[in-house]
């Protein structure tokens, strides 16, 4: 299990035995942790909401899976809050694309949300115990 999958089991409550899909419970926990992904990804370069899902997958190894039905209510209440923009590019001759740019503002919100995100998990891996050396083993599971 890598340091993603690993942290999100603890955070989350999800056990990461098999490929885990995440739902983005409004105003939750598991929300904040769509956003946090979301704008992770769009801070190096804009993005398409098929293309934001494949990288979550692969850069957690397959243990996570963001279905269309959890991503895009949360990129649309990012573009609500101005946090990030779209434009629709054309593709081929009938098709279109719709990618995501991140905003000035939703750097600032990602600022925020992964300072409150390593505060949260610091305060839960004190709670349950869990040691910076059990942490990094479990990683290399």
């Amino acid at each position: 299990m890598n340091i993603v999958g690993f942290a999100l089991e603890y955070l989350i409550g999800v056990s990461f035995n098999k490929v885990v899909e995440i739902v983005a419970a409004k105003d939750g926990f598991k929300f904040g942790v769509v956003e946090l992904l979301l704008l992770t990804l769009l801070s190096s370069e804009d993005k398409y909401g098929y293309q934001i899902s494949q990288e979550i997958s692969n850069l957690s190894d397959g243990y996570l899976y963001l279905k269309e039905g959890s991503m895009y209510p949360v990129l649309y209440k990012l573009m609500e809050k101005g946090y990030i923009s779209s434009n629709v590019e054309k593709i081929g001759v009938r098709r279109t694309r719709v990618y995501y740019h991140l905003e000035d503002s939703g750097r600032e919100y990602l600022r925020e949300i992964r300072e409150n995100y390593i505060l949260n998990t610091q305060a839960i891996f004190k709670v349950a115990e869990i040691s910076e050396k059990e942490f990094f083993a479990a990683e290399n599971k």
